[in-house]
């Protein structure tokens, strides 16, 4: 079977929206593009991020990826939240990911380094910017972008291929055996 890598927060979950309630909220603004430790860190500790709920067709859509794919995580998430990242994960997903792998901010490589290492054939992602190592001219690495509207700028490539929804993830890889 073939490996693939599955980012989290904006795939397997739509973290932006509520981490921009949560800034709003909390401290009266929030900024694109902007990522504070600090702020960060206090949305990982609060009720709030522990119960966000799985993105609309994930969870079948892992399942029917589990049975024809090895699926590995491969989070920028910081290595603070490793443990309650993987209860969240085998809460809703058990038992579907082969590994948990974390870059922590990509302090530690990035999410093209660890593909790489577990010789994926791609990821379903949606901030490319943490794939600082993804070469344009890699045809045996594929990006699925799963579009948000912080990605909606970022134009598709040969290895980019911009995915709407967990349906179409399905098809493609699933129903025609990419």
């Amino acid at each position: 079977m073939n490996n693939i890598g599955v980012d989290i927060d904006g795939v397997l979950n739509n973290f932006m929206e509520d981490y921009k309630k949560f800034c709003n909220d909390k401290y009266g603004n929030f900024q694109m593009g902007i990522i504070n430790e600090e702020r960060l860190r206090a949305f990982y500790e609060s009720d709030i991020f522990n119960k966000l709920p799985p993105e609309n067709g994930s969870l079948g859509g892992i399942e029917k990826l589990s049975k024809h794919y090895n699926l590995h995580i491969v989070s920028a998430r910081p290595f603070y939240m490793k443990e309650s990242t993987i209860m969240w994960l085998e809460n809703y997903f058990p038992k579907m990911f082969k590994s948990f792998n974390f870059t922590n901010l990509n302090e530690d490589g990035d999410k093209c380094d660890i593909c790489k290492k577990l010789e994926c054939i791609l990821i379903i992602e949606d901030e490319v910017t943490f794939m600082k190592n993804l070469k344009k001219d890699d045809k045996n690495f594929k990006v699925y972008l799963y579009t948000r509207d912080y990605n909606i700028n970022i134009k598709s490539e040969p290895n980019i291929i911009r995915i709407d929804n967990w349906k179409k993830i399905i098809d493609l890889l699933v129903e025609q055996k990419v």
